[in-house]
C-alpha cells in the first residue's frame, strides 16, 4: 500500500513540474431508497476522482490515478488505478494497476453504461472480480488501424 500512495503523491507533484493545473475529473452516483414504509434516503452509491495526464516531459507517456468511494464497502476510499501508459501507433503498453482488458462492456467507464449495473455474467467472469477487477503488471493493447478488431495481451503479477 505505502508503493501506491508514493505513486499517488509523485502524480500529484507531475502537473506542478509542468507548470500547469491538475485536471482532475470525476462523478457521484446518489440513489434514493424508499422502503415503502416511513424510511426515505439518499445515499452516495459510488463517487470517482480521477486524473488522466500526458506527462509533461513526452508526447508518448502518460499516466492516470483513481479512487472510488462506494457505499457497500463501508464507505472506504480506494485507490483504483496507478499505471503509466506508453502510447504506440495503434495502441498501447500499460504498467502498474489498471483494469485488465476483458469485455467491451467492462472497457467502457460507469457513466457511458445505460443502465444502473452491469449485466451480471460479466461481473461473475471476469478476472479478479472479488477485488475490485484490478490487476498489477504490465497490458499491451493493439488494434487495427480501422478499428476492427483490438487485442490485449497482459502479464499479472498479482490480484490487488
Amino acid at each position: 500500500m505505502r508503493k501506491f500512495l508514493i505513486i499517488f503523491l509523485i502524480s500529484l507533484c507531475l502537473p506542478l513540474w509542468a507548470q500547469t493545473k491538475p485536471d482532475w475529473n470525476g462523478y457521484v452516483q446518489v440513489r434514493y431508497k424508499n422502503a415503502f414504509s416511513n424510511q426515505h434516503l439518499f445515499e452516495v452509491r459510488r463517487a470517482k476522482l480521477w486524473m488522466y495526464r500526458q506527462a509533461p516531459f513526452s508526447n508518448l507517456l502518460y499516466y492516470k490515478v483513481q479512487g472510488k468511494f462506494n457505499f457497500k464497502n463501508h464507505g472506504n476510499f480506494v485507490l483504483q488505478d496507478v499505471f503509466a501508459e506508453y502510447r504506440i501507433k495503434n495502441g498501447w503498453i500499460r504498467l502498474g494497476q489498471q483494469k485488465p482488458d476483458f469485455s467491451k462492456e467492462r472497457s467502457q467507464p460507469d457513466h457511458l453504461i445505460s443502465v444502473a449495473k452491469r449485466a451480471l455474467v460479466v461481473d461473475a467472469l471476469i478476472p479478479a472480480a472479488e477485488s475490485g477487477a484490478r490487476d498489477i503488471g504490465l497490458q499491451i493493447h493493439g488494434k487495427s488501424a480501422n478499428k476492427f478488431w483490438s487485442s490485449s495481451l497482459r502479464d499479472k503479477r498479482q490480484n490487488c
